[in-house]
């Protein structure tokens, strides 16, 4: 399951890309914010990897949402991104900073 959400949140902008705004809103940013606080701890002790790969693309999947749909959910996907399970984390932390 770990893999899966991994891999959901590195290639999501790909997937955003081709199949548009209305689609993305609709389909895509309830997932994509679940991913980013989810309550499962089997899930969360390993969520600061899938969280980085968030990070990582999270202004490409932005770009796609229009404005208003980012302003609304921007503050709900970032709670989730700082709420982490282990704050010395470094590879986490490291990719935040940037």
């Amino acid at each position: 399951m770990f893999h899966v959400r991994k891999s959901f949140a590195i290639c999501c902008k790909d997937l955003c890309s081709v199949i548009g705004p209305a689609s993305t809103e609709e389909v895509i940013l309830p997932y994509f914010i679940q991913l980013c606080k989810d309550e499962v701890w089997g899930v969360r002790k390993d969520l600061d990897d899938v969280k980085t790969g968030v990070l990582a693309h999270l202004s490409e999947f932005f770009v796609v949402l229009p404005s208003d749909i980012r302003k609304e959910n921007f503050p709900s996907i970032l709670n989730g991104i700082l709420d982490t399970e282990n704050e010395k984390n470094w590879r986490y932390r490291d990719s935040l900073a940037e």
